[in-house]
């Protein structure tokens, strides 16, 4: 493929991206604009195990906190899909596209959401805002990091890359029911009959593809209203969908349940256009919540980014004002 060829086909994917993920994409587009960065609420012992393995686990949907969002996806996405305006309008549309297309997606999407319940792994951050940079969150404090949490703040660039390498993939969180969903339905509704016949033109594959991954996506990373102060996002790894040999499998256990887990690296593979994955790039700095011993986790944690190669790494670490509980 030519340089020419292989341009043209990243601005046709941009296209497709903006059509079928038209939340996504704007909310994307803001956090890079931004420079918004993320953040990982957990317990000291796992913030330790990132740092020095210069990896993050991704456990399955099934053994996390938050198991049954899946669920809820799901059920919000068919709620959405079968309220009748929309279905006639949405089935439509890509039938317009190919006749027959929304009939083969369907039947393909059915077949692996059992797939999606068993074989999803997960990891998740939050936008962090920079009235947090010194305490943190309380909420995710009491959620996420028991008497000894410890928050990883990352700078964001890495979820503008376009790289395919480790075929894990982040976005953001919608929280609402049908009703949202629907709304994101109609959007790409719209933005499939605004560019009809340039839809025509495109490998049918392509289409195919996208229109999976959105009901993928929004199956995955839907939860209830309740939890919007989070402002989460996910990262999701389906190595039955598609996998990657950069992501190690292995079994651990966690809170002593045995349990295969996918490691995530903080490595950069620039022959493919992952750059800015390492901690000395990556962490903007970490915080330290409420605990009884912040001292000691204060040293701890400036020697470990030491060990990582993290420059001035005592200006990185903060131990949160909130009070022990």
């Amino acid at each position: 493929m030519t340089e020419s060829d292989k341009n043209s086909a990243e601005r046709d994917l941009d296209r497709l991206m903006e059509i079928f993920f038209p939340n996504e994409q704007t909310r994307r587009q803001e956090v890079i604009a931004t420079k918004t960065k993320m953040v990982h609420y957990t317990s000291s012992e796992v913030a330790v195990s990132i740092i020095r393995g210069k990896e993050i686990w991704m456990r399955n949907s099934s053994l996390m906190n938050d198991w049954s969002e899946i669920n809820h996806g799901l059920d919000c996405l068919a709620a959405a899909y079968n309220q009748n305006h929309l279905t006639n309008n949405f089935s439509s549309a890509l039938d317009a596209i190919r006749p027959g297309l929304r009939q083969r997606v369907e039947s393909h999407f059915n077949s692996v959401q059992d797939d999606l319940k068993s074989d999803t792994y997960l990891t998740c951050v939050s936008q962090h805002l920079e009235s947090e940079n010194s305490n943190g969150r309380l909420s995710m404090w009491r959620a996420y990091g028991g008497q000894n949490g410890v928050a990883l703040v990352f700078n964001s660039d890495i979820f503008g890359l376009k790289s395919d390498v480790l075929k894990a993939y982040s976005s953001p969180v919608v929280y609402g029911t049908e009703n949202e969903l629907a709304q994101i339905l109609l959007d790409v509704t719209t933005g499939v009959m605004s560019n009809l016949d340039w839809l025509r033109s495109i490998d049918e594959q392509l289409i195919y593809n996208c229109v999976f991954q959105m009901w993928r996506f929004a199956a995955l990373c839907t939860k209830h209203p309740g939890f919007e102060e989070e402002r989460e996002w996910r990262i999701v790894y389906s190595p039955k969908v598609s996998s990657s040999e950069k992501m190690q499998r292995s079994v651990e256990v966690v809170r002593g349940i045995p349990q295969i887990v996918y490691k995530l690296p903080l490595k950069d593979f620039p022959d493919e256009g992952h750059i800015g994955a390492q901690l000395p790039q990556l962490l903007d700095r970490v915080i330290i919540g409420p605990t009884s011993h912040p001292v000691a986790a204060y040293r701890a944690f400036v020697d470990l980014l030491t060990e990582a190669g993290v420059d001035n790494a005592h200006q990185k670490v903060f131990t949160s004002g909130i009070p022990l509980r």
